[in-house]
């Protein structure tokens, strides 16, 4: 579901100019969302983390943004921040299913880590009869293997128990391209700025912090 309140048309002036009468494209409302909350180290533990992202995403549900949205915790000293309404063309909020937490089967047996993600893709997709495409994601960790499956279970945990196989600090995110539609998901090794012994900063896997 999605409306005027959090879409944009986005179509290049010059190009509707000359196609008065195509959909053209779409795009999310708004500019760019700051937020301010102490930084988490190791030694805050997933409590830090969770108040950080508590933060964030209370600023955010106050802004005029799409969508609202909830922090979720996972086993292991993980979180999901997941959304959970959004409005209607009266302007109306809606609770809504988030789509990973659909219910799907797939047979368990072993796999690479990309194997079993497209496997959970491809029941998802058929499930709620939209296209999902996995965008990007880190090579070496995907070729890893996992044994996973089971039926009505939710994509979500699926998905969480694949990429923990990978052995590596592990983050992602599930967009929406109202233009095709598609869902979208990108995988990344989870990443923090340090000085390294030049003093040059750059951005390095948490699991690999220098520590001084």
């Amino acid at each position: 579901m999605h409306s005027h309140f959090d879409l944009v048309d986005v179509t290049d002036s010059k190009w509707r100019a000359l196609h008065p009468t195509e959909k053209g494209f779409w795009g999310p409302v708004g500019g760019t969302f700051t937020s301010t909350f102490p930084e988490v180290s190791a030694a805050d533990g997933p409590s830090g983390a969770k108040a950080a992202l508590a933060k964030l995403v209370a600023d955010y549900n106050q802004s005029d943004y799409p969508g609202k949205y909830i922090v979720r915790p996972y086993s292991g000293g993980q979180f999901t921040v997941i959304g959970t309404r959004v409005r209607d063309d009266s302007g109306d909020y809606h609770t809504l299913t988030p789509v990973l937490d659909t219910p799907i089967l797939i047979s368990r047996e072993q796999r690479s880590v990309y194997d079993s993600v497209y496997a959970i893709f491809n029941a998802l997709s058929s499930k709620v009869g939209t296209r999902m495409f996995v965008m990007s994601f880190p090579n070496n960790e995907f070729d890893k293997e996992v044994t996973l499956g089971g039926d009505e279970i939710p994509a979500r945990d699926l998905l969480q128990q694949a990429l923990a196989a990978t052995g590596r600090p592990t983050l992602y995110d599930l967009g929406y391209d109202p233009n095709e539609p598609v869902y979208i998901l990108n995988v990344y090794v989870a990443m923090k700025a340090q000085n390294d012994s030049a003093g040059h900063r750059k951005p390095v896997a948490i699991d690999r912090l220098i520590n001084h």
